[in-house]
């Protein structure tokens, strides 16, 4: 109204109602794109749904193609119909036959641990574990063994060397107590394995660093000049050994 008033006074009445016309659909243009504008930003947090992105989807979806192996989509069928024993020995025999499958792989061990049958599932995922290293894929084998000793924590890779290379990339992505686990008993379940004291080294230091427990770490350093008196690491185990007897006088 304060507008039409100054126009009037301003501006002939004719073209004044023509031109407060104009100011009005103006700012109701505005307020509508403002209020749009808001709408789409904070959609999820106010309970509304875009058709733009819903469409987006849609086209999007026309465009992946899921080819889905004739095995693969006979193996899900036994599962929907409960024939779970039978659709882990077609699993088992695709994964022999397709080993770069790392799908058929994840389907596979969550099938047994489904089963509550933990001696395959310790057999499939030690040999997953091997053919991801034989692949250069730590991280894909260090989620596989992950999963693996949530369901069962006795497992353990295969091979002495996986377990240390796998401590060593779990140390390093900030996994410790994966880290600590892999290597627990490696010198018993390996006795001949020349890269204990290697192993136990990065024990020690973990137990230090990580967790405060130095007496530990200690007991670790003294086990390794004890029980490998003539290993080139020697040298670094004392010195980490005389930090550590440090920090606990201290």
């Amino acid at each position: 109204e304060q507008a039409l008033v100054i126009l009037v006074e301003f501006v002939e009445p004719p073209f004044s109602f023509v031109l407060f016309n104009f100011f009005v659909m103006y700012f109701m243009l505005m307020i509508f794109n403002m209020l749009g504008y808001i709408l789409y930003q904070y959609h999820e947090e106010l309970g509304f749904s875009i058709d733009v992105e819903a469409h987006e989807h849609e086209d999007t979806a026309k465009h992946e193609v899921v080819t889905v192996s004739p095995e693969l989509r006979a193996i899900e069928i036994l599962i929907q119909e409960g024939k779970t024993d039978e659709a882990v020995k077609q699993l088992e025999n695709h994964v022999v036959n397709n080993p770069m499958d790392l799908e058929a792989r994840d389907r596979l061990l969550k099938l047994l641990r489904l089963n509550g049958d933990m001696p395959r599932h310790k057999k499939h995922g030690q040999n997953y574990i091997s053919y991801l290293f034989h692949e250069n894929k730590a991280t894909q084998a260090a989620r596989v063994y992950q999963s693996c000793v949530e369901y069962d924590r006795t497992f353990r890779p295969a091979k002495a060397q996986e377990r240390v290379e796998l401590a060593k990339f779990l140390r390093q992505n900030g996994k410790h107590k994966l880290a600590l686990a892999i290597l627990n008993n490696l010198h018993v379940d390996f006795p001949t394995y020349d890269g204990v004291p290697e192993a136990y080294l990065i024990v020690a230091q973990l137990l230090c660093e990580q967790f405060n427990e130095d007496t530990r770490a200690g007991q670790v350093l003294e086990f390794i000049l004890k029980n490998y008196p003539n290993h080139s690491l020697n040298q670094e185990v004392r010195k980490y050994l005389e930090i550590v007897n440090n920090i606990s006088r201290s």
